[in-house]
């Protein structure tokens, strides 16, 4: 539940994600726990919803692409 309004931290992360990647790891993987239904003692008829899992992956691995890493010249 740390991550659920995550917004508000979204670009802290991505200010530096490779220096943060400890907290991108840890939003994806929340989001990956919420989506399989890991915590459905919460809510035993929530059905599987990979789409906000599947957002957030997909926007780091753009924001990775779109800025390559410096040391790499």
């Amino acid at each position: 539940m740390l991550f659920r309004n995550f917004l508000a931290y979204e670009d802290y992360i991505f200010g530096d994600v490779r220096k943060r990647h400890d907290l991108a790891f840890a939003w994806l993987y929340q989001e990956y726990v919420y989506a399989n239904g890991y915590l459905s003692i919460l809510d035993p008829n929530k059905k599987k919803d990979f789409t906000k899992y599947d957002d957030t992956l997909c926007r780091l691995l753009e924001y990775l692409q779109e800025k390559p890493d410096q040391r790499d010249g």
